[in-house]
């Protein structure tokens, strides 16, 4: 990040906002906050909109994948 802001300074941007994807507060998310030079947003914790995401990206992932395929046994 402090690379592209670099860049972005020296295309003459004097403010940039920074958003993250950090889920809760903690050292990465603090580094970014520091780093920003002018905003950054807070964590995503556990906002209804992530948890969406989650269970849509989890239901993606099931019927993507192939079913097992269980073997029939007689009795």
């Amino acid at each position: 990040m402090p690379a592209a802001l670099r860049a972005l300074a020296a295309r003459g941007v004097r403010r940039a906002a920074v958003a993250s994807y950090f889920t809760a507060p903690g050292r990465f998310a603090t580094q970014v906050a520091d780093a920003a030079p002018w905003l950054a947003a807070a964590p995503l914790g556990a906002h209804p909109a992530l948890a969406a995401l989650l269970l849509h990206r989890y239901d993606q992932a099931r019927a993507a994948a192939p079913v097992p395929h269980r073997q029939l046994t007689s009795a």
